[in-house]
This record gives C-alpha cells, sequence and structure tokens, in this order.
C-alpha cells in the first residue's frame, strides 16, 4: 500500500510518517509540502498512490485547487483523496464532498489518534473475508 501526504507543516508530516509506520511499516507513506509539490510527485510515479490525505490550507496550491485539479486528470482521478485538516466546518466538508472527496476527517493532535484515525481509513474498504460454508 502506498499513501501520499501533502501538509506544508512538516512536523504534521513527521507525525503522519510516524502513525503509518506504527500501523504497518510495509506502507510506503511519500510526503509533499504543497498541492503543487503533491502534483509534481504524482506525475513522477508509476505506481499511484492508494490514498491521498491532503490538508486544506497550504501556500503555492491549497487543497481545494489540487483537490480540482486532479479530478480533471484521468490518471489521477480515481485516487481517493482524504481531506485531512484542522478545518472541518460543516459548509467546507460539503464543498470538499462535492469536488469529489472520498472523506473529510478532522486532524487529530495525538500519535495515537492519529494512527487509529488513518488505520481506519486505510481498512474502510478492506473487503470482508469471505466465509466458507460447510454443506452438511
Amino acid at each position: 500500500m502506498t499513501i501520499l501526504y501533502i501538509d506544508d507543516d512538516s512536523d504534521d508530516r513527521e507525525f503522519f510518517r510516524e502513525a503509518v509506520r506504527y500501523i504497518d511499516p510495509a506502507i510506503t507513506c511519500h510526503t509533499s509540502k504543497d498541492g503543487a509539490q503533491g502534483l509534481k510527485e504524482l506525475e513522477e510515479m508509476i505506481i499511484m498512490p492508494d490514498f491521498i490525505f491532503l490538508d486544506v490550507n497550504m501556500p503555492v496550491m491549497n487543497g481545494k485547487q489540487f483537490l480540482l485539479e486532479i479530478k480533471q486528470r484521468p490518471r489521477l482521478r480515481t485516487i481517493p483523496v482524504v481531506i485531512y485538516s484542522t478545518t472541518n466546518h460543516p459548509v467546507e466538508r460539503n464543498d470538499f464532498m462535492t469536488l469529489g472527496a472520498y472523506k473529510v476527517l478532522a486532524k487529530p493532535s495525538s500519535l495515537t489518534s492519529i494512527s487509529a484515525l488513518v488505520k481506519s481509513v486505510l481498512r474502510y474498504d478492506a473487503p470482508e473475508p469471505m466465509h466458507l460454508q460447510s454443506s452438511t
């Protein structure tokens, strides 16, 4: 599994990386400091990430501009984008969902809470295990 996390705060990027390593060290976590750098990184990737976690308030290219941009690009538009920000206003939440965000989540403050939240997203679409029925 591969994740791209875009956030202008270097401490938040490091906490996120630590949380992902705690969940599963095999998960690859790329980070970018703003939407423009995130787009550049996506253009250079051969295999697209399974999820993008995206902050909203960033310089150069903010989260909304980034989301609008990738939803116009056929190669990128199907990647689930999780808005992951301290901003959690209901109107903004609806706007992001309308623009194609997969989820809108409030950024927690502790490493344990970050791990739990990220884990819930990564497991959200995991298929249910198949149960074999015995024939009697």
